[in-house]
């Protein structure tokens, strides 16, 4: 039951990281396609 848990927190910790990256590219994607618009 402990490796269970231990590997669903590990699984939520990977997934909150991967949609923390993503959000972050999201972000500075969207910054540098208006940057280059402008120019």
């Amino acid at each position: 039951m402990n490796d269970f848990l231990m590997f669903y927190l590990l699984v939520g910790i990977a997934g909150l990281i991967l949609a923390i990256i993503a959000a972050a590219n999201m972000y500075w994607g969207y910054k540098a396609e208006t940057k280059m618009k402008k120019a």
